[in-house]
């Protein structure tokens, strides 16, 4: 009788195995898929023309794409891709590091209401000669205490020159 058991055990875990691999197959099947989507959303994006790549950059509610679009060549295109309100703070962080020297494009994503306060500090550090700069930076949601603080001292500096 015992050996029954141990095969109807052995029975139900094996079912209960085969359940679980059909599961994974399921989800690996559906994650294949989702990239082949991302893929091929990807693809459109940067083939579409500037026009509806200015438009997509403006008005896209995903993250995810506002990073495709503020690589783009189109100086347009990444400007209206780093002002989207969805672009990631990573993104904007990343976006202020290569433009170090841009001070337009550190105005741009100092608007931004994403923008960390991490990012703003270092808007300040690469651009902060610029008033435009610094306004931008002050009027950000995410300027604390210590931005504000590095803003007036910087204005003090001035007004003693």
């Amino acid at each position: 009788m015992t050996d029954l058991f141990n095969e109807q055990e052995m029975d139900v875990f094996l079912s209960s195995l085969n359940q679980e691999l059909s599961s994974l197959n399921s989800t690996d099947r559906l994650l294949s898929d989702l990239e082949q989507d991302m893929k091929q959303s990807i693809s459109q994006i940067k083939s579409s023309d500037e026009k509806s790549r200015r438009k997509m950059a403006a008005t896209i509610g995903d993250a995810y794409y506002t990073d495709i679009l503020v690589q783009d060549s189109n100086f347009f295109v990444r400007t209206l891709a780093l002002c989207n309100p969805v672009t990631s703070p990573a993104i904007l962080q990343k976006a202020a590091e290569d433009a170090q020297r841009d001070p337009y494009t550190l105005l741009v994503i100092a608007h931004n209401p994403n923008a960390s306060p991490e990012t703003l500090n270092q808007i300040l550090t690469y651009g902060g000669e610029e008033e435009e700069v610094r306004q931008a930076v002050l009027a950000n949601p995410n300027c604390n205490d210590i931005l504000r603080v590095k803003i007036e001292n910087w204005k003090n500096q001035g007004a003693e020159s």
